[in-house]
């Protein structure tokens, strides 16, 4: 049984320019606080064949804060009434300073023997109530959008965007972490995703549609633990419209995407993994109101 929470606090100053109503340019510096928290539960319950009872119970909290810095530059020019296109970066997310506090606590009635947080610093929890506390920092990908957009005068309009993620660009440092970054550059590669949308109005009504397709960054689908990942890419959709009542609008939206993967219960065990289908959908009213 495992429970998550947590938030990113973001806090942006942006700033932008207009050059003869044509070419928008414009920035922004991002700043992040992360906090989040896990609590998980592993329970066993087994005998054997002469009656011997084997019960473990496992509880491990894990406790995650930093702070970080991104900045994002971009474009978008009109080249004609009905055609735009646009270029956005946004650089990688650096944290300087992660501060990761994970407590174990183990009841058994057997010993059970290594538990591993990281692999290249395994350690031995024998007593009750054992803690690691672990100060990193990360780097984040990078990603880059390319986008145009066909404007069907007052009555449509047809956009389209083209986004590559620098996965590979993901780094762990301050502390030996060998492993961890020679499977960000091998096992992992840089993704193409694509989304294609649009809208279209009849008078005081609206309708609208979209596809997007993001590319798994997994390349050989195992981690430097070897444990299988398996995640496929992931395709999706979505549907929308609303009316405009005058002094209020009122929007529907519906959006789904699926992925599939493997989950393993026991990472380095010779134990069969879950087939899992990951299924979103999600369904929104907006109601606005003009005063």
């Amino acid at each position: 049984n495992t429970s998550y929470g947590g938030e990113i606090t973001e806090l942006n100053f942006a700033f932008s320019a207009v050059h003869q109503k044509k070419l928008h340019i414009g920035m922004s510096l991002n700043f992040y606080d992360l906090n989040f928290s896990q609590q998980s539960v592993l329970t066993e319950l087994n005998s054997d064949v002469d009656g011997t009872i084997l019960d473990v119970e496992l509880y491990q909290e894990n406790f995650t804060t930093g702070t970080g810095f991104s900045a994002n530059a971009g474009f978008i020019y009109k080249a004609h009434q009905s055609f735009r296109f646009g270029l956005a970066y946004q650089t990688p997310t650096w944290y300087n300073e992660v501060l990761q506090d994970t407590n174990y606590n183990q009841d058994s009635s057997i010993d059970i023997g290594e538990t591993t947080f990281f692999p290249e610093n395994e350690e031995t929890f024998s007593e009750f109530n054992d803690r690691q506390i672990i100060s990193y920092r990360l780097q984040t990908p990078s990603k880059l959008t390319a986008s145009t957009a066909f404007i069907f005068g007052k009555n449509g309009l047809l956009s389209l965007d083209y986004i590559k993620k620098k996965y590979q660009k993901i780094k762990l440092s301050n502390g030996v972490f060998t492993n961890e970054n020679e499977h960000f550059q091998n096992d992992l590669k840089n993704t193409h995703n694509y989304n294609i949308g649009t809208e279209w109005r009849f008078d005081r009504f609206s309708v609208r549609g979209g596809y997007n397709f993001e590319q798994t960054p997994n390349t050989n689908n195992f981690l430097s633990d070897n444990s299988v990942i398996n995640f496929s890419d992931i395709e999706g959709y979505s549907l929308g419209g609303g009316y405009n009542f005058g002094n209020f609008k009122l929007d529907f939206a519906y959006s789904n995407n699926n992925r599939t993967s493997s989950y393993n219960f026991y990472n380095g065990f010779n134990v069969e993994s879950a087939d899992l289908t990951l299924d979103n959908r999600i369904f929104t009213t907006t109601v606005t109101l003009s005063l």
